[in-house]
């Protein structure tokens, strides 16, 4: 499954980005498309780590894709660029 999360993730799209992760099937594979992305903060970070955390406990897989080079960067300082599948 590909999912577009909003430009901002933040607290204001917390809900609807988690939404459609929950729609992900978590024994397969999803894939996170930020290209569209130009502001994440600590939420959109939680919100990533708790169905990454969900799809490896259903034997799936979540990456992401995608990323510019400033939030590539917030990933690599947060220690969460092994969800990148570039």
């Amino acid at each position: 499954m590909l999912v577009h999360p909003p430009a901002e993730l933040d607290p204001s799209t917390e809900a609807d980005f988690e939404a459609s992760l929950l729609a992900a099937d978590p024994t397969g594979t999803t894939t996170v498309d930020f290209s569209g992305v130009t502001f994440c903060d600590s939420t959109g970070l939680r919100v990533l780590v708790a169905y990454q955390r969900r799809h490896a406990e259903a034997g799936g897989k979540l990456q992401v894709r995608g990323a510019s080079p400033s939030i590539r960067r917030v990933f690599e300082i947060t220690g969460l660029d092994d969800l990148l599948a570039e």
